[in-house]
């Protein structure tokens, strides 16, 4: 089992019991139904909250409802696979392989979105170090993720959760949660908490990704867990992460250049 944290653990039971409850009441919806909510609920939020940080007056009381709009959107990744599973358990042959790269790509273009947003809002303040590090945090978000999906297609597994708090940050809920907070609140009470923020995302990205590659150039006898099938689709996943990857490298050039006119 590779989605192994913690926080997974926790909360599986709920999740599971909700989704159960949208099955039984709207039997149409689909994993993916709820993915593309959750990718236009984050893009929704980015945008209000890159202009409400416009403004002078930035009350943090009136940002409780955008910060409800991208909790809420976020909170939406939890279910859509749980989702799929409930969908797909009277068929033992089915595959839920489709709605995890579809799961993939949303993942990254949530953090895309928010990233965009504090760019921008940190250029407008003229904040050129805020505007770097969110292209740092934006760029090194998906390193982790492909890097999982190079040790899974050789058949180790590595854990979700990284090295402690700092490794938690490294994972898509610690993303998550980070990459909310400094998109809403760049600054609180004259402390840089995007800036604050952006540099531990980017500190806990690069201790997760050494942590999987070390995992992976050394493994041990009980690591050596996936089967064929599943080395094969972690091919297809890092294949599909290493072509986004590119595509972040373009969004971030592309923002960057056109804030730079």
């Amino acid at each position: 089992e590779t989605r192994n944290a913690w926080f997974r653990e926790k909360t599986s039971g709920s999740i599971q019991s909700i989704t159960k409850i949208l099955h039984n009441r709207f039997p149409n919806l689909t994993a993916d139904h709820i993915t593309a909510a959750g990718v236009v609920g984050v893009a929704l939020g980015a945008v209000l909250a890159e202009i409400q940080n416009r403004h002078t007056d930035n009350n943090p009381s009136r940002k409780i409802p955008t910060l409800a709009v991208l909790g809420i959107a976020s909170l939406l990744d939890a279910f859509d696979g749980a989702m799929a599973r409930l969908s797909t358990e009277g068929d033992p042959d089915s595959s839920s392989f489709h709605g995890q790269l579809v799961d993939v790509i949303a993942d990254r273009m949530q953090e895309v979105f928010l990233a965009t947003s504090r760019a921008i809002s940190a250029n407008k303040r003229g904040d050129r170090l805020g505007e770097m590090l969110s292209y740092a945090s934006e760029i090194s978000n998906v390193a982790p993720s492909l890097m999982r999906a190079i040790s899974e297609s050789r058949g180790v597994v590595v854990p979700e959760a990284g090295r402690g708090a700092i490794g938690f940050l490294g994972t898509r809920v610690g993303r998550s949660v980070t990459g909310i907070i400094s998109t809403v609140f760049p600054e609180l009470q004259r402390v840089p908490v995007q800036k604050i923020l952006d540099t531990l995302n980017v500190g806990a990205n690069t201790l997760t990704t050494f942590d999987r590659a070390k995992a992976t150039l050394t493994p041990t006898d009980t690591n050596d867990l996936l089967s064929f099938d599943k080395r094969e689709n972690a091919r297809i996943r890092a294949k599909t992460l290493a072509g986004v990857t590119g595509t972040i490298f373009a969004v971030a050039a592309g923002t960057y250049a056109t804030l730079r006119k």
